[in-house]
């Protein structure tokens, strides 16, 4: 059996999953020292999404200048930090997290800065959410 790689952007076979008759093989074993850096960028990349995503609600339909370049870098940076996450996680694990804690984020947010109501219903949504985001995070370290 002769080992292949799939086409990535980034020709370097390190990133790549070998490609057994057309099958996807699972990446080898991560160092966990890049795997937890993995995780602080996509952080920082909810961070700036969670920030770019309560800064359009005060750019009020773009017309107020401060909060539509924030919006603007905000989105930018958090969009460049979430592809550089997905050099060593999975899509799915990334974006799993970066949907269910960004939004966790816009609803706290929403609520400390504009008042936006947080009822009973809303709470339990979101601690599910953080224990569907834990699972992820910990199925992440097994293969």
């Amino acid at each position: 059996m002769k080992e292949t790689f799939t086409d990535f952007p980034e020709d370097r076979p390190e990133h790549s999953a070998p490609v057994d008759a057309g099958i996807a093989m699972p990446l080898p074993r991560q160092d966990p020292f890049v795997v937890m850096n993995s995780f602080l960028i996509l952080g920082f990349a909810i961070c700036a999404e969670v920030t770019a995503t309560l800064a359009l609600k005060a750019a009020d339909g773009f017309t107020r200048p401060g909060p539509t370049v924030i919006v603007a870098l905000g989105y930018g940076t958090a969009l460049w930090l979430m592809s550089t996450s997905m050099d060593m996680l999975p899509i799915g694990v990334v974006y799993a997290i970066w949907s269910g804690v960004g939004m966790v984020g816009a609803a706290l947010g929403g609520a400390l800065l504009y008042g936006e109501p947080l009822n009973a219903t809303l709470l339990t949504g979101i601690g599910v959410i953080a224990v569907g985001v834990t699972i992820l995070a910990i199925g992440q370290g097994q293969h």
